[in-house]
């Protein structure tokens, strides 16, 4: 492969099955057409052994996160799936390589049923718990599209999330970040005054000196089943000028676009301009399905794959993302890199973009 930035792995481990039906993802929606399937042993030996070859290779690997197109926690061997994540943890470890951070993602419900967070902990994962809003409305729109069942379903996930924290207090967890997911943005900025004192209540009831945040920009839509008022990406500035390092109620509060998390750097958003005939920052990393296939994570119906872990090294896979072009999939996507605004960086991004376009990619 050609980039030479870190890559974010994001793995699969429940495809098509999830207790939430969040307004943004295609899951438990009638235009989902993908399978409802848990991920094997086989092929999450396989992507840890290929991390561990990528990584003894020199690639650099920042994160893996066991998130994808389901709900995480709801895997009938979750426990084992993390174990192996541990082992390869353990095995860099001793052979001093570089380690990834390796987490997992869930909307929290399954937290307190017995063995999910320990199964987290005893292998040193993070942990990262989808929380929009604290609304109950508005949650239960978000993550059920049923505001009446917000109240229930806070009530289910609050004590979840609390658990959590005691983990943390108790240096069970390495940390505990919450995601301002799903990004329906006029919900999350009108509430999140209200969301983040919620939080941060949570937080110093727990004992908890520090809260987390991790924010995903406005608009972010990867399946285009909600469309915002405004088309122009919001970084909510105001409200990390306001709120970020700053303390409430006691507890300080410190926030992350997800851009910056995925390319904290200027170089990293050239590296995809010169690598990729698709420049999509979507589509840059890898994204393994329950199958091992490899596509793109708006891609929830798997309709375009491109390779499988089980055959390929990571650096077979990126070869094939670097030489992708757009398919009908990307059509329906309004995080196409033409269409990113918001910000100088992102102007600029979506600028060369589209002369890149106009010499490589087919028509579109």
């Amino acid at each position: 492969m050609k980039t030479k930035r870190s890559l974010f792995i994001n793995n699969t481990l429940v495809q098509g099955i999830c207790n939430y039906n969040c307004i943004i993802c295609g899951i438990n929606k009638p235009t989902y057409s993908g399978p409802k399937a848990y991920q094997s042993q086989e092929v999450t030996k396989k992507l840890t052994e290929r991390i561990k070859e990528a990584i003894a290779e020199g690639i650099k690997i920042k994160y893996v996160a066991n998130s994808g197109d389901g709900e995480p926690t709801l895997h009938p061997e979750f426990g084992k799936r993390m174990n192996l994540f541990g082992e390869m943890i353990k095995e860099l470890q001793k052979k001093h390589l570089p380690l990834p951070d390796v987490y997992v993602v869930t909307n929290g419900s399954n937290l307190r049923k017995p063995g999910i967070l320990e199964a987290i902990s005893d292998n040193h994962l993070g942990l990262n718990i989808s929380f929009p809003t604290s609304h109950p409305e508005h949650y239960g729109e978000i993550m059920m599209m049923k505001p009446a069942d917000g109240k229930r379903l806070l009530k289910k996930v609050v004590p979840c999330i609390e658990k959590a924290m005691q983990f943390l207090k108790n240096g069970k967890l390495p940390y505990l970040n919450f995601h301002i997911s799903p990004p329906y943005r006029e919900y999350v900025r009108s509430d999140f005054p209200e969301t983040l004192e919620f939080l941060a209540n949570l937080a110093k009831k727990n004992k908890i000196r520090e809260i987390q945040l991790v924010i995903f920009p406005s608009t972010s839509n990867r399946t285009s089943l909600i469309k915002h008022f405004s088309k122009r990406m919001d970084f909510f500035k105001d409200y990390f000028r306001k709120y970020n390092n700053k303390t409430v109620f006691g507890v300080k509060i410190k926030m992350m676009l997800t851009n910056k998390k995925f390319y904290p750097k200027r170089k990293d958003l050239i590296d995809i301009l010169s690598n990729f005939k698709f420049p999509c920052l979507v589509y840059g990393n890898p994204f393994i399905t329950v199958f091992g296939d490899s596509c793109c994570c708006n891609d929830q119906n798997l309709a375009s794959i491109e390779g499988n872990i089980l055959t390929m090294s990571i650096n077979q896979l990126m070869n094939i993302k670097e030489n992708y072009l757009p398919s009908d999939v990307c059509k329906r996507c309004d995080q196409s890199p033409e269409r990113l605004s918001g910000s100088i960086d992102f102007i600029c991004y979506s600028s060369f973009s589209f002369i890149k376009k106009l010499f490589f990619w087919s028509v579109f």
